[in-house]
């Protein structure tokens, strides 16, 4: 949803080329949700989802109220914060769980979004700009969890070596 409201807010402020950006992630986006059908646990919707939601809809109402896109844009960008952080933190908890050749190729494609833009337009810049610096975050979250875990089974290993018994 919020990544739609993005995308459709970027297609009012005549965006060309990188609306190419959008329209993948929102498709990445909803085979994501798609796969989860098969794959998923728990109830379609939780609260925390029914949250999210609700203040897409207060976006999408400022959007008709005041016919301006950005305030849904930056609604947008605002609630998928929350759950950016949420992913940060679970890919430096759990860095086994992400894949960082995703977030890789998500970097470079927020990069060549920005490019794509191809003037300094604020509007058109805010949303590949904001997954830019998701996906940054995400990374480095990764590399360090992944380095925590190092450190962690490296001084593990050396308790394990320090107390073996001599023969």
């Amino acid at each position: 949803m919020l990544g739609c409201i993005a995308l459709v807010s970027q297609i009012v402020k005549v965006a060309t080329s990188s609306l190419w950006f959008s329209l993948f992630q929102v498709g990445g986006t909803i085979t994501v949700f798609l796969i989860t059908f098969q794959r998923g646990s728990g109830p379609l919707f939780r609260e925390g989802d029914m949250k999210v939601l609700g203040a897409a809809a207060v976006g999408l109402i400022l959007w008709s109220l005041t016919d301006n896109s950005v305030y849904a844009l930056g609604t947008t960008i605002g609630i998928s914060m929350i759950g950016g952080w949420v992913t940060v933190k679970k890919a430096y908890l759990f860095p086994e769980t992400e894949t960082m050749s995703t977030w890789g190729w998500s970097l470079f494609a927020s990069v060549l979004a920005m490019l794509s833009v191809g003037a300094l337009n604020w509007v058109l810049l805010a949303y590949p700009l904001y997954l830019f610096v998701l996906y940054s975050a995400i990374a480095t979250a990764i590399l360090l969890g992944r380095a925590r875990n190092a450190r962690a089974r490296a001084f593990q290993f050396s308790l394990v070596k320090v107390h073996q018994p001599v023969d």
